[in-house]
């Protein structure tokens, strides 16, 4: 369709168009069948958005979106915050699961594991509270 005659349609349909334009319009829909589609076309999608309800955003809603936009960039989400987030489960289960099975091996073996060996000193209270003066003057000398 060309411009002129797609201009001319649109123009019909808004009721905008001069008496001689309509006439001319009318003998060219009656000489070309693929206009008259077209201006069933245009009259069925005119209807369409007609029946159609009409939608409205709230107040300030370009303002929430622009200020949610804004935040988003000013204030990225931490990695920790977020592995966290995603991993709190995780973690909780795994930390009970190792407190599990570190009782059952203590109370299976009546011992404590590897790493306590390293953190309990053999010192007695007596060392810890005299000190050895006289094998460090011995040594000294």
């Amino acid at each position: 369709m060309r411009y002129k005659w797609r201009r001319l349609l649109l123009r019909s349909l808004e009721g905008t168009l001069s008496d001689r334009k309509q006439r001319r319009l009318d003998a060219a829909l009656e000489n070309h069948p693929q206009l008259k589609a077209d201006r069933a076309m245009l009259e069925q999608t005119q209807q369409w958005f007609d029946k159609a309800p009409e939608f409205s955003f709230q107040p300030f809603f370009a303002q929430r979106v622009t200020q949610r936009i804004y935040k988003a960039v000013q204030d990225p989400p931490d990695l920790f915050v977020l592995i966290y987030s995603k991993f709190k489960r995780l973690a909780i289960a795994a930390s009970l699961i190792i407190a599990l099975l570190i009782s059952i091996n203590i109370m299976q073996n009546h011992s404590y594991p590897v790493i306590y060996n390293y953190l309990i000193s053999n010192m007695t209270v007596e060392e810890t509270f005299t000190p050895n003066l006289a094998e460090s003057l011995e040594d000294l000398l």
